[in-house]
């Protein structure tokens, strides 16, 4: 079977799984954050657990679950969309197996509730997740075999997944974000701390910036002037200015960040940065200026 046919064929699954509703575990580390349509921060932790806060929320008691994956499965990015009159999150998660894992992704109607769906994607390691809303489709990173693939049309995902492009300067592809007006795709290598573009009509690609350590999360700002890039190893967030030549700086230098692994702009443009550390994990709101507003510890 040819692994277009293969992914054609495991895209065809789709699985039904319940949600869970129990109360929010405050102690899990939020590998991945999210802006939702309606105003609200999405946070994914590590057991898979998808909840929603309030932009104004000041402790982590303000969250709602909205979902959850099937336990034992590794969460790993997380996105959100608006579409056929709903708002969805769709979550990348693995499978663990024998020598590889299985990528899964979960789509969640968080509008009309019920049952999320799940769809097989193969064997590798599906991470970076993006939607790119002029073409109605999912971009997902495949950090194995350095690629991109596309799941569309959604919300149904009934259509195979179809290889786009591989990045061969790239060690693996990591978190992306996509800037609809200018048909760009930006996404990081965690492991050589690169950041490219990418023409989402030729797939050309091009190195903006290099050497930011172990890139976790990319964000846009709302004019598209600015790329965030959370750099877990460095323990700091990057601000990119993209215009008119890429120039990379330290962002919010004071607020004493110790793994960053989640980045999110709410509407009055302040950046929510999730910080996985044991030691000392919260979320924090960071205005434009990098000035601290607040703090939502766990």
């Amino acid at each position: 079977m040819t692994r277009r046919l293969a992914f054609a064929f495991l895209l065809s699954l789709l699985v039904a799984v319940p949600a869970a509703h129990n109360a929010f575990a405050g102690g899990n580390r939020i590998v991945a954050l999210a802006a939702e349509a309606n105003g609200r921060i999405l946070a994914l932790d590590e057991t898979g657990h998808l909840w929603a806060l309030p932009a104004g929320a000041t402790a982590f008691a303000s969250a709602v679950q909205v979902g959850q994956i099937d336990s034992g499965i590794l969460a790993a990015d997380l996105t959100q969309f608006s579409a056929g009159g709903s708002v969805f999150a769709a979550v990348t998660a693995a499978i663990p197996g024998r020598g590889i894992d299985r990528g899964v992704l979960y789509l969640f109607d968080l509008v009309r509730g019920g049952k999320p769906r799940s769809l097989l994607l193969g064997p590798g390691s599906f991470t970076g997740l993006v939607y790119d809303p002029p073409r109605n489709r999912i971009l997902v990173a495949e950090a194995r075999e350095v690629a991109i693939l596309e799941a569309a049309p959604v919300p149904m995902l009934s259509s195979p997944v179809r290889h786009l492009w591989a990045i061969g300067a790239m060690r693996t592809i990591g978190p992306m974000v996509v800037d609809s007006a200018a048909g760009r795709l930006y996404c990081a290598d965690p492991v050589l701390g690169n950041v490219y573009s990418v023409d989402l009509q030729t797939g050309r690609y091009t190195r903006i910036v290099q050497d930011l350590g172990e890139v976790r999360a990319l964000c846009l700002n709302a004019g598209a002037t600015h790329l965030f890039a959370a750099d877990s190893a460095r323990r700091r967030v990057w601000s990119v200015r993209l215009h008119p030549t890429p120039t990379a700086a330290v962002f919010a230098p004071n607020v004493g960040l110790r793994e960053p692994t989640g980045l999110a702009l709410d509407a009055a443009g302040n950046l929510w940065i999730a910080d996985a550390s044991p030691s000392a994990g919260a979320i924090y709101v960071v205005a434009p200026n990098g000035s601290l507003i607040r703090t939502l510890p766990r």
